[in-house]
Formats: C-alpha cells, structure tokens, sequence
C-alpha cells in the first residue's frame, strides 16, 4: 500500500500544474504498522546512517490494515492551453475598436429601418456585416472565438454597442459569451443612397386639389403623388439614382434648388429646363385627349428620325424628370457627370376632356346621393 500511494503521489500529487484537494473518506481507520529510524554506526569507519524499519510483527493477520481510502480531488492547470487562450483573447481585442464608423443609407440610429419600396441597407444590416469581417479575420488567424454584440442597454441613443465572445471549440453548454468591450460608439459614414436621396430634399413637387370619383364625393381633396404599382425599387442603379415612377391626379409644377456652384441641371423629358437664381421651375400637365390616349412622342434630345420606343420617348402624361449632377468646376460637361437623379411623373387627371364613369340617380343604392 505504501508503494501504491507514494506512486499516487508521485504521479498525481506532486504535479507542478496540479491543484489537489485529499478527503478521508473513512477517518476512523488507524494506521497500525510500526515506522521508526534507528541509528546506526560502522565499527571500522565510525560513519553513522539511520535505517529506516517498518514492521507489524505485533499485529495479527486479521488486524493488519492492508489500505487506506481516500479520495483525491485534482484541478490540472495547463499552463500551454492557458497561455493559448490569452493568446486568442487578445487577437479579438485586437480587431473590435472602441469606435466603428459604418455606412448608412438611412441615418438615424441602429433601430432604424430602411424605407420600403426601396433597396436601402439598415444600420444593424451593415453592422452585422461588419461582424462578419472580424469574424474573418478571427478565422483566417486560425482562432476558435467568436464575436457577437448587444445594443447597450444603458444607451437611450442607441448607437452604442457592447462586443461579446465565445469560443466556439468548447461544447460545454454551460461556456456562453464572455464580455470582451463594452460601450462601443458607432458612427455613421453617408453612403451614396442617403446623399442621392437628398436630392428629394430640394425637389419640390407641387401638387393641386381634385375630386376624387372613387369616393362617389363632390369635395375637392389634395392631390398626393401615389407609387405606380410594379415599380421597381428606389435606389442606387449604376450612376442612376431611381426614385420611383408615381402617378399625380392634378396639374403640377416642379421646383429645384440647385447648388451656388450651379453643378446641376433640371431635364425633363430630355429638355433643359430655364433656371433663375440657382432655381429650376417648370409647369406640367396632362396633354392626354381622352383617358384611353397612350400614344407617345419622342423626347426633345432623342434622335428626330429614330423608331418610338419606351426609352427615346414619354407618353402625353408622363414625365421623366432627371437631375444630372457634374463634378464641381468642371464645365458641366459629360464626361463629367458625377450623379443622375431620375424619377417619373405621370398625371392621371379628370377634366372635361376625360372619359367621366356617370351613374343613374339611385339614392337607395347610394346613400350619399341623398345631399346632392
């Protein structure tokens, strides 16, 4: 037995990277065999020694105690995997910095989202793929991490973020996401989306009053501007900015308020529109004979000779309004043209000369008749 547990100890024990506890399991057993040293002396060199003697020679077979249990609890440290992992720790704080600049379509903030209709990337969208590069990096560093983050709670702007990791080559259920920086600022970068969209800002269209059939109502209401069904989405298209095709019901007149650099020109249909004191103004109704009318006319820059198509002409209701935007100081020519903004216009309005749906005078089918 004396040989089992020096061997125990040896082997588990006396382990430089060991964490041992020792628990007597049964502490009323005693250990009965004699131990003592007895010293010694040699009669011709007179060099002393002790020697060690064990015996249980007064003890009968049936009272010998042939092993002592314990229990041995141990915490092994391994100072290479350790080291490892302060190495990986330490590369995921490497790649999160304490501020992220991101782009945005939309501004606002990370609970912002992007318009419908349109092709625009939210914040969180963005940041999430910003993730997805770090991440990336992580890996290709052959690192078992991964970072997450949580908008923080103690930020009522939401535009602070706080990053988390986890590794991912433990299975341990219970090894979740350890905090690794908190109160990350996020900063935004306007992406070409959010300053093309600016141009609405300074596009102003002028919208009247009509009466609305559908209604079966006599008053007069205001015209809003209505996306054409189909339409495909706003957004970036090349150097084209599309900002949809919209149906008016009424006369309209359309501004826009260039910039002092006078960069920019306002095309309708192909035809340069007058501007005065950096401003462009230009009135546009419906030319349509009659509601059924979808004939259509080539543009004013289109070639006077070429075939009709739906690119080199408009319909007698239908404008196609562009904004081409050059590069500053640059003589405003083609080749520098650094934006196009494009949206379409079509009216769609009730006049004397329009197809008009009667109805027979039937107030018990429509109630409404009754105040006329």
């Amino acid at each position: 037995m004396r040989s089992q547990w020096n061997e125990l100890f040896n082997d588990v024990v006396n382990k430089d990277d060991a964490l041992v506890e020792i628990e007597l399991i049964n502490d009323s057993l005693i250990w009965v065999d004699e131990e003592y040293y007895n010293e010694e002396e040699d009669y011709y060199t007179g060099q002393i020694w002790n020697t060690y003697h064990h015996s249980t020679d007064a003890i009968s077979g049936d009272e010998k105690v042939y092993s002592l249990k314990v229990r041995v609890k141990s915490k092994f440290v391994n100072r290479n995997v350790e080291n490892h992992y302060n190495k990986l720790w330490n590369e995921a704080l490497s790649v999160v910095s304490d501020e992220i600049v991101l782009n945005t379509d939309t501004g606002g903030n990370l609970m912002t989202n992007p318009l419908k209709g349109t092709n625009q990337k939210s914040n969180k969208y963005n940041l999430n793929k910003y993730f997805e590069t770090l991440n990336n990096k992580l890996k290709d560093k052959n690192s078992s991490l991964v970072l997450s983050y949580k908008i923080s709670s103690e930020d009522s702007a939401k535009n602070s973020i706080d990053v988390y990791v986890k590794d991912i080559a433990t299975h341990s259920k219970n090894l979740g996401s350890k905090l690794l920086k908190s109160n990350i600022k996020i900063k935004y970068r306007a992406t070409k989306w959010l300053e093309n969209a600016k141009m609405d800002e300074r596009l102003k269209i002028n919208l009247g009053k009509y009466i609305n059939f559908e209604d079966y109502n006599t008053e007069l209401v205001d015209d809003v501007l209505v996306r054409a069904e189909n339409d495909k989405a706003i957004g970036n298209y090349g150097n084209t900015y599309y900002a949809g095709r919209w149906v008016a019901h009424t006369p309209l007149s359309v501004s826009f308020n260039t910039t002092l650099s006078e960069n920019e020109v306002l095309i309708i249909n192909g035809k340069k529109v007058d501007v005065l004191d950096q401003t462009f103004f230009k009135s546009l109704k419906d030319n349509r004979l009659n509601a059924s009318d979808n004939s259509r006319v080539l543009d004013f820059d289109a070639d006077p000779h070429s075939e009709i198509n739906e690119k080199n002409s408009h319909k007698l209701n239908e404008y196609k309004i562009q904004i081409i935007q050059y590069e500053p100081n640059s003589g405003n020519n083609e080749e520098n043209i650094k934006l196009i903004y494009s949206k379409i216009i079509e009216i769609n309005s009730r006049s004397s000369k329009m197809d008009f749906k009667w109805y027979a005078w039937e107030p018990e089918n429509y109630p409404e008749f009754k105040n006329y």
